[in-house]
């Protein structure tokens, strides 16, 4: 398989809306579900998770430089062992890939088209996320540079068409529960930020430099940065306890835009930028699930597994849950799921590497 390269600003956007493509969505919910009107204040905390994820995979890549995440597992493990770890995260992409597409499909049934089949949204989806993974990285990621733009200008901008409706007496008191109580909720909001680790999982494609780790690190902060932004704005525009009761408390905002009784009901144009950035997501977990399976299989050309692999999505997608209060539950009462793939094993990895490359480096 011929190994495309993509730049370190491109690397720094792509970590940022693969994590706030979702988020965007359901961050301002859960935050304030579990830490009420502080939640803008510890999302910095819990972002913190995010920084130390794409750090986990940095420090990897620069003890075996040059080899795939795929690769660095069979070497510290060994070829069963690292071979059950590899084909457990292929697995965890093609589940989160179909998670995700499964929120993509119900938020148009839930709020566009309800009358539509569920299967035509999803085979819609499928279909392109076939064609984009088709053509390859480099091809996404230049998607994305022009995604990244309009969906950080976009939302920047609506959030400042709401001046008019915020109430920052709804912020007060500030840290009424104090600093501890909330954070007992860590596990939940954190994993909203360890989707960055299938972007780093692909650093060995990255055109490294010495600032690699900082384009990283930025990536990371601005998608921090605009989830506060919303969080913030959720609560002083609706209050914490409307908020935490919403499911989408972010489309509720911009339905309350209103300029002159001439600009309003835009909610179809934000829907429109949170579709661009979500399939850029779980096109990204489709295309980390062919590429890990054509390493760990040494097929050359990964393309021969793009359509089992797009059936096997369909099903999984279209079965694994009845509705999205279901998917919404499995969220929250199972963060453990998402932690240990995210955060757990690559320390464990990484852990073991430290060890595995101490010894080799004492080899003749």
């Amino acid at each position: 398989m011929e190994k495309e390269v993509i730049s370190n600003r491109q690397f720094m956007q792509l970590l940022a809306i693969i994590s706030i493509a979702t988020t965007i969505l359901y961050v301002p919910q859960s935050l304030t579900a579990t830490t009420g009107r502080d939640g803008w204040l510890f999302i910095f905390i819990f972002g913190l998770f995010g920084c130390i994820n794409i750090m986990l995979f940095i420090v990897l890549e620069r003890l075996f430089p040059g080899k795939s995440f795929f690769h660095i597992n069979r070497i510290v493990f060994g070829r069963f062992i690292g071979g059950l770890f590899n084909f457990a995260y292929i697995f965890y992409f093609i589940d989160l890939c179909t998670w995700v597409m499964r929120e993509f499909t119900d938020f148009f049934l839930i709020t566009i088209e309800p009358s539509t089949p569920f299967s035509v949204f999803l085979i819609v989806a499928i279909v392109l996320s076939s064609y984009v993974v088709f053509h390859g990285m480099e091809v996404l990621s230049r998607m994305n540079e022009v995604i990244f733009f309009i969906t950080f200008c976009a939302y920047l901008i609506l959030c400042l068409l709401l001046v008019n409706q915020y109430h920052p007496e709804y912020l007060l008191p500030i840290l009424e529960n104090g600093l501890l109580e909330p954070l007992k909720f860590w596990a939940v909001p954190t994993s909203f930020f360890g989707d960055a680790f299938i972007v780093c999982m692909f650093i060995n494609h990255v055109r490294k430099t010495k600032h690699t780790p900082v384009y990283a690190v930025i990536g990371m902060l601005l998608a921090i940065l605009l989830s506060c932004i919303l969080v913030l704005v959720s609560t002083m525009t609706l209050g914490a306890e409307t908020t935490e009761k919403l499911t989408y408390p972010t489309l509720s905002l911009i339905r309350n835009i209103n300029i002159a009784n001439f600009v309003d009901r835009i909610d179809m144009f934000v829907v429109t930028i949170w579709m661009l950035g979500i399939f850029i997501k779980f096109s990204f977990y489709f295309m980390g699930s062919v590429y890990g399976l054509s390493e760990v299989l040494s097929i050359k050309n990964h393309r021969w597994l793009i359509l089992p692999i797009a059936l096997c999505m369909f099903i999984h997608t279209k079965f694994k849950v009845s509705s999205l209060v279901q998917l919404s539950t499995i969220y929250n009462v199972k963060p453990w799921y998402f932690q240990t793939f995210q955060l757990y094993l690559p320390i464990l990895i990484l852990l073991v590497a430290l060890i595995v490359r101490k010894r080799m480096s004492k080899q003749p």
